[in-house]
């Protein structure tokens, strides 16, 4: 069975601006409940959700941890789209519609309740490559990606905007590195 790294064995986020954050128990956690529960190849999505960390703490943006901005990003770890959360409580925007169905709603309040230890043993592939991520052992797939979303919801993004140009400076690629 997987296990989460030591602290000493968290890689940090570092970019060639300055950034560097280390990472902490605390984001290891999140990371794997996001890794398991966003449902798709961990690597890319926590790669991007790096470089957005670095993105965000360039623009003046910063999270206090990583775990907070994952949290706040990733849907399924989310507080606000709890049953008491913002988006689907009475009167809530999604309130007794899709996104905050009840089989939705139970998913979620598994992902983020539900002792570490338990939602270890659903995916032993997603733990062990989260925690490969964490330690600083994986390359970076997707340079200077800082968001995603579901494929309906991106192609119709870059079907609305594909004339555009994106309005800010992305800074140099993120990179974990172990310490």
């Amino acid at each position: 069975m997987a296990t989460l790294p030591k602290a000493s064995e968290l890689a940090r986020i570092q970019s060639r601006t300055g950034e560097d954050y280390k990472l902490t128990p605390l984001d290891a956690e999140w990371a794997i409940r996001m890794g398991i529960f966003e449902g798709s190849d961990p690597i890319p999505v926590l790669w991007t959700m790096a470089q957005r960390w670095v993105l965000f703490r360039a623009q003046g943006k910063g999270y206090k941890t990583f775990a907070a901005m994952l949290r706040d990003f990733s849907q399924p770890i989310n507080p606000k789209w709890l049953r008491t959360g913002e988006f689907c409580k009475p009167g809530g925007a999604y309130a007794g519609k899709g996104p905050c169905s009840e089989d939705k709603l139970a998913r979620r309040a598994f992902a983020q309740t539900a002792p570490l230890s338990q939602i270890m043993l659903r995916d032993q592939t997603t733990v062990n490559t989260v925690v490969s991520w964490l330690k600083g052992e994986v390359p970076n797939p997707v340079p200077r990606a800082t968001d995603f979303a579901q494929e309906p919801v991106a192609e119709g993004f870059l079907e609305r905007n594909r004339l555009q140009r994106p309005s800010f400076a992305c800074p140099r690629t993120a990179a974990p590195t172990a310490t």
